[in-house]
């Protein structure tokens, strides 16, 4: 049986996406009578009682947190612990330096005794899940103040965190700044980051549906599906004996520590309505997902097939070179697919010598027979990261909005050594 994980969610964004995760979570265990599922991420005081999602909410204003607990409650599935929650009656203002250093301040003791509450209610604790936007402030500022803090706390505990990277055109005026920062510090303290990128799962959701306007809540419901897709319960062997730890998933991918920038993906991809109309197979599925790394897309439908692995003594490169790559299958008869598509050193980093993992689950995901989910640590993150720094140099070199974060203690100074940092990350990434 896995360990459990602990859940904070933070912020707007972080308390919407986990709502949609446990969701996912509960249908799971409940739908396909997964004991693991349950155990991981949740708790239950009688069997014939709801499943209550091992979680922890936090935002500084109430209105999303009570619309996630009040949702839930309404779930034959499951609920939040509601003792299991912090807000207070006013947000930061979406200023980074707000959420960490003025808000975080107060707040981090309260919050951290919530934590500590729900840790101790697992019999087997693994480590964290942080759902944040690093747009805004409190997802952002806080989120990064936490997450410290409970590396502190709980050193030998997994640390992972669900980033939300901004539109590459507005939301927040000042989100450069707050993703800059925000980077900078978390690639010190977590384990792993799951880098969400807002335009890729916009134009996904635009694609799959043939809609231009789409909502917050159908985008949240594609990250979820993502996420759970490598979070859920997997296993090592064809037997199911050996079920993957929190630490072994992410130590597969992110071994190292200059590299912790993972993409979440899952095929097939598709609308409901269209489930029962659409098979696939394993060959399929593999080929697709396949060729979505190499090629970089986001997108099942519209991939570039004419991208490839170079052939004989060809140097010009035109594909996404990986550092890493985990692969999960779940679904009817995983025994018989053939991953070796992925055993191809041409893909990877020369100095990793164990760039791919492959791990598999009997019990189907989200409808279909038949699913696979991949962890990337890739190139991709190249021209997210290039853009972000770029704007958020553009503004800092005519210090725009900078006395906005000075007022809390973000310095000057401070802003060129997260930017230093954040252009190595990304110097390491143009490396691979």
């Amino acid at each position: 049986m896995p360990g459990s994980i602990v859940t904070v969610q933070v912020g707007q964004a972080g308390n919407q996406l986990g709502q949609h995760l446990f969701n996912l979570y509960a249908k799971h265990a409940v739908t396909e009578g997964n004991a693991a599922t349950e155990e991981k991420f949740f708790s239950r005081k009688e069997k014939t009682a709801k499943l209550r999602a091992r979680a922890v909410l936090v935002d500084m204003e109430a209105k999303v947190i009570n619309a996630a607990i009040r949702d839930a409650s309404r779930s034959k599935e499951w609920c939040y612990n509601e003792k299991r929650q912090f807000h207070r009656k006013s947000g930061a203002g979406n200023n980074w330096a707000a959420g960490y250093c003025s808000i975080g301040e107060g707040a981090i003791e309260s919050v951290l005794d919530l934590v500590s509450k729900e840790v101790e209610m697992c019999d087997r604790f693994e480590g964290f899940m942080i759902p944040m936007s690093v747009a805004g402030g409190t997802g952002s500022g806080f989120g990064t103040r936490l997450t410290e803090a409970l590396r502190d706390g709980y050193q030998n505990s997994v640390i992972t965190n669900q980033i939300i990277w901004p539109y590459s055109s507005g939301e927040v005026i000042v989100q450069n700044y707050n993703a800059i920062l925000s980077l900078a510090h978390l690639h010190q303290c977590s384990d792993a980051l799951f880098f969400i990128q807002n335009d890729s799962v916009h134009d996904l959701c635009s694609r799959m549906l043939g809609m231009k306007s789409i909502s917050l809540e159908l985008m949240n419901k594609e990250i979820a599906r993502n996420i759970a897709g490598i979070m859920l319960p997997a296993y090592v062997g064809a037997d199911f004996s050996r079920p993957l730890s929190y630490g072994d998933l992410v130590g597969s991918v992110c071994s190292n520590p200059d590299y912790k920038l993972v993409t979440p993906t899952h095929v097939p991809q598709m609308p409901d309505t269209h489930k029962q109309f659409t098979s696939y197979n394993w060959s399929r599925l593999i080929k697709i997902i396949h060729q979505m790394a190499i090629a970089n897309s986001p997108c099942e439908e519209g991939i570039n097939w004419r991208i490839a692995l170079p052939a004989g003594n060809r140097t010009k490169k035109s594909f996404t070179k990986s550092v890493a790559q985990l692969l999960i299958l779940r679904g009817l008869d995983t025994a018989s697919a053939d991953v070796s598509v992925f055993h191809d050193n041409r893909m990877y980093s020369s100095w990793n010598r164990e760039p791919f993992s492959s791990y598999a689950c009997p019990t189907q995901f989200c409808g279909h027979e038949k699913g696979v989910a991949l962890l990337n640590n890739s190139e991709s993150v190249i021209h997210p990261l290039e853009t972000t720094i770029s704007k958020a140099w553009s503004m800092f070199t005519s210090r725009a909005f900078v006395h906005q974060f000075s007022q809390f203690g973000v310095t000057e100074d401070s802003f060129m050594d997260n930017f230093a940092k954040t252009e190595q990350i990304l110097k390491s990434y143009k490396e691979i």
